[in-house]
Parts: structure tokens; C-alpha cells; sequence
């Protein structure tokens, strides 16, 4: 045991934590210390290898592939997560990806000897236990993580709220909720807790000493480098996937950051629109030579109606429109009474028309001309004060996500080298 681990494990008084024993694994450079996170947590992970697979000899392999993704990702695990709970679904992950790697090497031999392929569920996965497990899975970590800490690897509640950084109080209940949930979850799957909810701690094997401190050292070959076992080789396709899937969710976020930018330029130059409109001298026209367009329909005039005149501007929005067109901005009504929306709309006309009675009539003209199925009309009189506190809100929030974006493209950058 390195000298660093025996000076805290000595003087201690509560135990190590785990995540002052993952400070000190850093590049394997305590092996003291990963030999003791093993023997914290190598009975439930030994457990969840072992249901998963058949042969002892797999399970074992996956065990130690599982701590050696730990060696890698050790410094981004966060201050409160709990270690126990993401031992367990790293575990799942690496068993399961071994077990069906065996089943495709198992059909093609049988299929190349002329055996039939059997594909029937291996017994251990009716089980009750697997069950129990694949639901402990899926639960949101917030309830899994305390189940995990205390039931599988017997910590007192009060060494699980420590650990989850939680009051008494709060552990308590959400121990219960965690319960309640788990057993509903399995009575819809046909499945009840036998032993109730303590028989979490069934899930858990006992593992020796040798073992923990062989696992120690193969993960610190690992660490240099060494591929050549089965182990390194899951370990290092579990580790190449966990970085697609980062960069996969950091692609997503670009392209995300990446269109609220060209929300932000189309709204601005909607604005440059507006303001070129207002330069330029609308020529005036008798009141009588604004008439509706053919076939639309004759306003109903109302005392105090307020009507579409030529020169007014209008904000209009198109919601379901057609997607790269402008389908949001400001737009002045021309001496004839119309409106130049996006070239893929055409014009229209709504002079005469209340905004209501526009909403109508451009919403029929989209559906019958540019054959829209439901389109979403909005029209609102231009109002430059709120409209100029919307575009200021938005560009301040712009400068926010450039600066996310800048910082995005630096990790996709750093991950594309690696």
C-alpha cells in the first residue's frame, strides 16, 4: 500500500472517504489506495458481473475491466456522486457488452458447423435478481445512488448522507421513495421483493484479498499502457465509447448554440429591413384606391375597428412555416395595401383588414397557395420600444452562447486530436 493511502487509512477517525482515495489514484500513482476503493466496491461489482454472465472466468474479466475505466475517468467523477452507483452502472455496461459479444461469437460457430442457433434467454437472466437489478438501473440516480450506498454496500445511514452530501431526514425519505418505486416497477414486470427491499444485499459476492490487489496491478499496467488481455481490450472499448457519446452531446449543443445565433441575425436583419423602410417616402394614395384583394373576404366594419392602412408596419410570425424561411420579422404595408412576406410566400394583401381579419386571411393564403397544412398566424402592430428590449435581451444572450460556443468547439478540437 502506497505511503500516502496508510497515512490517511491510519489516521482517519471518520473512515477515508471515497472520493479522498480517488484523489490519491490519479495516473495509478497509490496503488494502496485503488486496492482499497476495490475491496470497498468490489463485492457488488464481482455481483452484478457474475449474474450477467455465465462463465466465472468472463466475470472476472469484466470486474477488471470496470476498474480499469476507473483508472481513466477517476478525476471527472464529481465531488457528490457516488461512486457505488456509477461502479454499478459501469459494471452493467461491461458485462453486458462481453455477454453479447460471446452470443455473436457463439452464432457464427454454430452457424459455420451447421448447429442450430439457440436463442433462447439464458436462466440466470429470469431471475428475479436480474429483475431487481435491470430496475435499480434505470432509477433517476437521486434515489439509485443512496439504494446502492447503503443496501449493497452496507454504509450506515449515517455514512450514506455524509456521502451524499444529504441530512439524515432527507436520506431517509428518499430511501423509502426509492423502495416504493423499485417495488412498483417490478409488481408491473410480474415480480415482487421476496425478502424485501434489504435483499439488495443479496446482490453482493465476497472477493479475496489476492484478487483485489491483482485487479490493483492489472489496472495500473493499464494505465501504461498495457492492451494485450481481454480486460484492457473491454476496458478500452468502453472508454472509446464513452468519448463518442461526449462528443455526440457536445455536437448536439453546437448545433443547438449554433441556430439561436441564426435566430438572432435573422431578427436583426429584420431590423435593418425596418429601419431602410423608414428612410424611404411612402407615396400616398387615395383612401377609395385600397380595395380588398379578389375573393378576400369584405371586412365588417366596427366603430373603432382598426384597420390595416398602407405604411403601417407590421409584426408578423408564421409558426409551422416553412423552415429556412423568414418566418418571423417586421414588415411595411405597401401603397397597395400589401405585404412582401418571404419570396417562398409571396404577397399579400391585407390592407383594410383588421390584424385579426389578416391573421385569417394570410393563414387561407398559405394553405392554398403554398399549401401549408397549419400554419400559425400572428399579426401585432410594430411596437419599437418592446421590440428594441427583446433584440437587446437577445443579443446579450447571444454573446453568452458565443462564448459557450468558443469553448464547445475547443473541447471538440481537443477530443478530434485525442
Amino acid at each position: 500500500m502506497g505511503e500516502n493511502s496508510q497515512r490517511l487509512l491510519r489516521m482517519a477517525t471518520p473512515p477515508v472517504t471515497d472520493q479522498q482515495l480517488l484523489e490519491l489514484i490519479t495516473g495509478m500513482a497509490d496503488e494502496g489506495a485503488f486496492t482499497e476503493l476495490v475491496r470497498r466496491h468490489g463485492p457488488m461489482v464481482l455481483g452484478v458481473c457474475r449474474r450477467v454472465l455465465k462463465q466465472e472466468q468472463d466475470a472476472e474479466d469484466a470486474f477488471q475491466a470496470t476498474f480499469m475505466v476507473l483508472t481513466k475517468r477517476a478525476t471527472s467523477l464529481r465531488s457528490r456522486q457516488s461512486l457505488g452507483a456509477w461502479l454499478f452502472g459501469i459494471a452493467r455496461h461491461v458485462a453486458l457488452r462481453l455477454r453479447d459479444k460471446n452470443r455473436r461469437r457463439d452464432r457464427h460457430e454454430r452457424a459455420a458447423a451447421g448447429l442450430s442457433v439457440d436463442c433462447s434467454r439464458d436462466s440466470d437472466q429470469m431471475g428475479w435478481l436480474a429483475l431487481l437489478e435491470e430496475e435499480l438501473q434505470r432509477l433517476p440516480d437521486k434515489y439509485k445512488s443512496p439504494l446502492i450506498t447503503f443496501h449493497l454496500q452496507g454504509r450506515t445511514q449515517d455514512e450514506t448522507a455524509k456521502e451524499m452530501h444529504l441530512s439524515l431526514s432527507t436520506l431517509r425519505r428518499r430511501l423509502e421513495q426509492a423502495g416504493e418505486l423499485l417495488r412498483a416497477r417490478l409488481i408491473r414486470r410480474g415480480v415482487g421483493l421476496p425478502v424485501g427491499i434489504s435483499g439488495l444485499a443479496s446482490l453482493t459476492v465476497d472477493i479475496s484479498s489476492s484478487f483485489a490487489e491483482t485487479t490493483s496491478r492489472a489496472a495500473a499496467a493499464f494505465i501504461k499502457g498495457e492492451r494485450g488481455t481481454v480486460p484492457a481490450s473491454l476496458a478500452q472499448g468502453v472508454l472509446t465509447m464513452m468519448k463518442l457519446m461526449k462528443l455526440k452531446l457536445l455536437t448536439v449543443a453546437v448545433l443547438a448554440i449554433a441556430a439561436t445565433i441564426g435566430l438572432w441575425y435573422t431578427v436583426h436583419a429584420s431590423q435593418q429591413a425596418v429601419a431602410e423602410a423608414q428612410d424611404r417616402p411612402i407615396e400616398k394614395v387615395p383612401a377609395d384606391a385600397v380595395r380588398p384583394a379578389e375573393n378576400q373576404p369584405e371586412p365588417k366594419q366596427k366603430a373603432g375597428d382598426d384597420r390595416i392602412k398602407p405604411g403601417d408596419r407590421l409584426h408578423i410570425v408564421i409558426q409551422y412555416g416553412i423552415p429556412d424561411a423568414q418566418n418571423d420579422g417586421v414588415f411595411l404595408v405597401e401603397p397597395s395595401g400589401k405585404v412582401a412576406l418571404d419570396p417562398t410566400y409571396g404577397r399579400v394583401a391585407i390592407g383594410g383588414l383588421s390584424p385579426e381579419e389578416a391573421e385569417t386571411f394570410i393563414r387561407k393564403h398559405l394553405v392554398d397557395k403554398v399549401t401549408l397544412k397549419r400554419p400559425l398566424i400572428q399579426v401585432t402592430r410594430y411596437d419599437p420600444v418592446n421590440d428594441d428590449k427583446r433584440i437587446a435581451a437577445l443579443e446579450a444572450r447571444v454573446k453568452v452562447l458565443e462564448a459557450a460556443l468558443s469553448k464547445l468547439n475547443n473541447e471538440v478540437a481537443e477530443l478530434r486530436k485525442k
